[in-house]
């Protein structure tokens, strides 16, 4: 069009010198007529689209328009620019802009001459956001960009919004028309988006139908015919009536997984490309179109959150693939798979990204904006109540500091983040430790999943799924069970062949018992699911539809569902109102005429469906019969354990405390080694100290061996995945007959329950640390969790082999159980293992062994109930004798600034004692005599770097935390 133009343009110069007359001829060989062209020549003359602009901006416009020339397909000698721009010339785009601004403001102008509404869409600054001003009843407002245009319409009567959309395109169009552009009315271009409701929105949308969709009149001489959409792209973005982010979301996942899928074989499923440089890439490639705008939705529900958030789940899963323990990675959530990775979230990039924009918007937010997100903020689903979620995102994962809460008034949140330069590094530091938080979790989730794996394998149970219901839905005709009956539904469909009822009744698009049109069969089982009574008049006056016919018409409804999704509606979406058609009424159900009538559709047809009946199942209450579903499980209400004399499952033997588990460890122990884990520095009468200086008989030789940073560094490690395959390695190849100690405390102690303590990090409902956590305390956390997770893994791996260990941890302090502390005894694997055979629990002070402090702690034993029996028998059952005020409390910090606490960690020799004997006497119950064991009495040559006897003084404290 522009070759053509230039080309006629370049003729009418040639044979008219005056360049009025040759512009008049070139629009005459386009097709306009003469006054068109007087119109344009005196719009052209009377007005300047540049008023205003400074002699410098004019300057450069000249710059551009002066010795410049372009070549056109077809036309051999170069064409020189003496008016206008150049094709692609960048300034043609604000010189449109100018254009488009003096359009606008002459629509502006005759709506308002029309008195049909009012203007609200001012583009200058809010500046008083805590009253930015009512918005009139009838009002509209535009939002150009370039050529692109979309106005803003709102009016409480139905008539009037109907009247104000005419005069709005008649005002663009009349404006537009006087400056020679014309409108273009095709699908896509200028059509219509609304939302209609209230008294008469039915009636309006059953005639919008019958008028397909276009809204006409005739005004200024010109008939219009407007399109009614349901969808609209603008600037990128899908818009759907109702406020409906479907298409949105579709449109933002098939944007994220486009872009990785074109790297998917060719950079991201290469080994030896790092899991760090596919992140960088994965989130400036494809996250980056998948939170393109998200900031900006509102009315989303919760469901199409969780979608938009696992549209890349597939990417995530490959990403994630080796950091699952051996887990297909689609069996965990998207949170989950991102910890894995060090990957934000979905949803907490849309958080900050929310917060972000918040700070941008009333440092620039227009007042029409403002007015629409201030009237609106008590409605649920609204901007912004999302931006209160945000807010509560924030103070979750940045602590305490910051000085307002997510309930306090939206005022202050305005006035604290206009005031604070530091907002974008808060925000930052935010979703740092919410990626932080997910990695723990994700970390604890993954070694879970392991360690139930493992468990149950070896018990030779299955894991109790969670119910929430006290009942559930048996299926009658297989041994699968179900929490609701929409699932009991949902499995008889897909394996059973059921289907719904109203499916054998629903032939058409038209129900014959109220003789409406619902345009879609969907619709119409829509309508006979929820109006019962036309549902019954059908039922008595046809029979069932036969079983081949309901799978022939749900074929079809699945090409329509396929087809509404691709534009974004749900499968049940009503594009067209429902309406009522001609026809006679079916007779009313148990009269004669129906009766008739059902059997004569019995005579015509004898094949009669019988898929609805296909649902068979029954409602079982929970009780003795749910016991047999799930014979291993922990008792849900057990939040700690305190005590236990051994559990109750054996594991068909592997888990005895004698019998087979002995015979066990006497065929596959070659090496009499026990490791000491978390020892600390080596001291006088420690445990190696006692295992070592043991006297067993027939000469048999057992070695300990004291493991910590403290001592061994890097190889004291224990965090590490090569290191706890390691020892895992030395069990399983019987190098080790037991294993024990205590991991490092600091993180679970209830000292940080005072306030002279360090601040709390862990919670019961946070076990893997609080989301609030500082670099460092997130890094303290982490160790501790996996040093927990090591022993716990060690632990069940002698119970399987048939040796012995222990864990010592603090005892849960029930005297400030309201405050939701976290214990290694109420956690989850802790309280399998408490179910197994040979372990036992003991919970007792440790003054009754001599200590000077009172120190209440727990152990977790494995085949060492001799120690149980000892600790018992001493004090009150384990307990304290001594009186009140009989020990220092180990509260606050004592004169050289260190925390009381840090003595406790050192055991007292007595306790020491008494494991050295429960160690002794299990040796001698499993390998004596010699001749009925093969065991060595050489130490390997691997463990003598674990081998230290460099002792310190006993005031000499060992750190918890070496990072």
């Amino acid at each position: 069009m522009k070759a053509a133009f230039y080309s006629v343009l370049r003729q009418a110069l040639t044979s008219c010198p005056d360049r009025t007359n040759a512009f008049q001829y070139a629009m005459r060989q386009l097709g306009l007529a003469d006054s068109e062209v007087a119109a344009l020549l005196h719009g052209v003359a009377h007005e300047s689209a540049v008023d205003g602009v400074s002699a410098h901006v004019e300057r450069l416009i000249h710059d551009t328009m002066s010795g410049t020339f372009f070549t056109v397909e077809g036309i051999s000698s170069p064409v020189a620019t003496h008016k206008g721009t150049r094709p692609g010339d960048p300034i043609g785009d604000l010189l449109f802009n100018l254009t488009m601004s003096r359009i606008l403001a002459e629509m502006k102008e005759l709506v308002l001459e029309a008195e049909v509404a009012q203007w609200f869409g001012d583009p200058s600054r809010c500046q008083d956001f805590l009253h930015p001003g009512e918005l009139p009843p009838n009002g509209f407002a535009d939002v150009s960009f370039v050529d692109d245009c979309a106005v803003a319409i709102h009016a409480d009567d139905l008539q009037q919004l109907q009247e104000v959309a005419k005069h709005v395109v008649a005002a663009m169009h009349v404006a537009a028309h006087r400056r020679g552009l014309q409108l273009n009315y095709d699908p896509g271009k200028t059509e219509m988006l609304w939302q209609v409701q209230g008294r008469g929105s039915r009636a309006l949308k059953q005639e919008l139908m019958a008028q397909g969709h276009i809204l006409q009149w005739t005004q200024y001489g010109v008939k219009f015919a407007l399109r009614i959409v349901q969808t609209y792209r603008h600037l990128g973005t899908w818009l759907q009536a109702g406020g409906c982010l479907a298409k949105e979301i579709q449109t933002r996942a098939h944007g994220a997984k486009a872009s990785w899928g074109s790297l998917a074989k060719s950079f991201f499923s290469k080994p030896y490309v790092s899991t760090t440089a596919k992140i960088k890439v994965f989130r400036s490639l494809a996250l980056s179109r998948h939170m393109y705008n998200v900031h900006t939705w509102s009315s989303i529900k919760p469901a199409e959150l969780d979608r938009w958030t696992n549209s890349v789940r597939q990417p995530l899963c490959s990403l994630a693939r080796g950091a699952t323990k051996g887990f297909p990675p689609r069996l965990f959530d998207v949170a989950t798979l991102g910890g894995l990775v060090g990957l934000e979230t979905p949803q907490d990039r849309l958080h900050a990204a929310r917060l972000r924009y918040f700070s941008r918007l009333i440092q620039q937010c227009p007042v029409a904006l403002w007015q629409l997100i201030w009237h609106t903020r008590d409605i649920a689903g609204t901007w912004t109540a999302l931006l209160i979620e945000s807010f509560q995102w924030f103070c979750t994962f940045y602590g305490p500091q910051w000085g307002l809460h997510p309930d306090s008034p939206l005022e202050q949140w305005i006035l604290a983040v206009q005031t604070d330069y530091a907002w974008k590094g808060r925000v930052k530091s935010a979703l740092r430790k919410s990626c932080q938080y997910r990695q723990s979790q994700a970390e604890h989730a993954v070694w879970q999943k392991a360690f139930d794996r493992e468990y149950y394998a070896a018990v030779g149970a299955q894991e109790t799924p969670v119910v929430q219901d006290s009942a559930r839905w048996e299926c009658d005709q297989c041994d699968k069970w179900f929490a609701s009956k929409k699932a009991l539904a949902t499995h008889s469909q897909r394996v059973h062949g059921y289907r719904r009822i109203v499916r054998f009744y629903a032939s058409g698009d038209t129900c014959p018992a109220c003789c409406k049109l619902h345009h879609s069969r969907m619709r119409l089982c829509q309508h006979l699911t929820a109006c019962t009574g036309c549902l019954e008049v059908l039922q008595a006056c046809f029979q069932p539809i036969a079983d081949d016919q309901v799978a022939a018409l749900d074929r079809l409804d699945e090409q329509a569902t396929d087809e509404l999704k691709k534009q974004g509606w749900w499968h049940t979406k009503a594009l067209l109102p429902a309406c009522r058609v001609a026809g006679p009424l079916l007779p009313r159900v148990g009269s004669q005429d129906a009766r008739d009538m059902l059997a004569r559709s019995l005579a015509r047809s004898p094949n009669v469906g019988t898929a609805f009946m296909h649902l068979q199942g029954r409602r079982v209450d929970s009780g003795d019969t749910l016991a047999s579903h799930t014979p291993c499980a922990e008792h849900p209400a057990q939040g700690y354990v305190f005590q236990s004399e051994q559990g109750q499952h054996d594991g068909a033997g592997l888990f005895q405390r004698a019998g087979l588990a002995t015979l066990n460890a006497r065929m596959n122990i070659r090496t009499l080694v026990f490791v000491h884990f978390f020892s600390g520095f080596r001291r006088r009468h420690d445990l190696h100290d006692i295992i070592s200086h043991h006297v067993f008989p027939d000469g048999l030789q057992v070695f300990a061996l004291s493991v910590d940073m403290c001592l061994q560094k890097e190889a004291g490690d224990l965090t590490s995945d090569a290191s706890l395959a390691f020892w895992k390695d030395q069990v399983l190849s019987g190098r080790i007959f037991g294993a024990g100690g205590g991991p490092p405390c600091e993180t679970f102690t209830s000292a940080r329950m005072h306030g002279e303590g360090p601040r709390a990090v862990r919670s019961a409902t946070d076990l893997t640390g609080l989301p609030c956590l500082t670099a460092r305390e997130w890094r303290l956390v982490l160790i501790g969790t996996r040093l927990v997770q090591f022993i716990l893994d060690i632990l069940f791996l002698l119970a399987k082999t048939g040796g012995c260990g222990f864990c010592e941890h603090p005892q849960y302090p029930v005297w400030c159980a309201s405050k939701c502390p976290c214990s290694l005894w109420s956690m989850k694997a802790t309280k399998m293992l408490k179910q197994l055979q040979c372990v036992s629990i003991v919970s007792f002070d440790q003054c009754v062994l001599h200590a000077p402090i009172v120190k209440p702690a727990t152990l977790l034993l494995v085949r060492l109930w001799d120690f149980r029996a000892t600790v018992l028998a001493k004090g009150r059952c384990g307990r304290c004798a001594h009186g009140p005020r009989a020990h220092e409390k180990l509260i606050g910090k004592d004169a050289s600034g260190q925390f009381r606490t840090a003595r406790g960690k050192v055991y007292p020799p007595h306790l020491n004692m008494a494991l050295g004997q429960a160690i002794g006497h299990y040796v001698e119950r499993t390998f004596i005599p010699a001749e009925s064991s093969s065991v060595s009495n050489v130490l390997p040559e691997f463990f003598q770097r674990f081998a230290h006897a460099d002792f310190v003084d006993a005031s000499e404290i060992q750190p918890d935390f070496h990072g």
